[in-house]
């Protein structure tokens, strides 16, 4: 992994304020989602006699497509990590597993060397 643990945080952070501000102007062009309001410094329209305007949000040629391929993107990236996580993981377990039973092996020798040893000492007490 060539990038640093900080540097795809930030990565992340990045991406999640851009899909945050994307799916608000998505809602937003949807209707779902009120427009803020801006304060033109008119008379709202009930008191001047007419329906008060209301702000129109107007995005740039492509924006929600941008923002869908950075979605894709980031996506993917989460997708590619969760996959190098998931192999680091089996080669973790993998890795342990060798290591249990080499101490296993390594317990089991050193049982029968201190067995071995307390018979010859027992064997050489009783020669004395």
């Amino acid at each position: 992994m060539a990038r640093s643990i900080p540097h795809f945080r930030r990565e992340f952070a990045g991406l999640a304020i851009a899909a945050w501000l994307g799916a608000g102007a998505a809602l937003a062009q949807d209707g779902d989602l009120e427009p803020p309001v801006l304060d033109t410094g008119e008379i709202d329209g009930d008191l001047a006699g007419r329906p008060a305007r209301t702000p129109t949000v107007r995005y740039a040629p492509g924006a929600l497509e941008a923002y869908e391929r950075k979605l894709r993107a980031y996506e993917q990236a989460v997708a590619a990590e969760a996959a190098a996580k998931k192999l680091r993981d089996d080669k973790f377990r993998r890795e342990s597993a060798i290591y249990e039973r080499k101490m296993a092996a390594y317990r089991a020798a050193k049982r029968k060397y201190d067995a071995d040893r307390a018979e010859y000492e027992a064997e050489l007490a009783r020669r004395r």
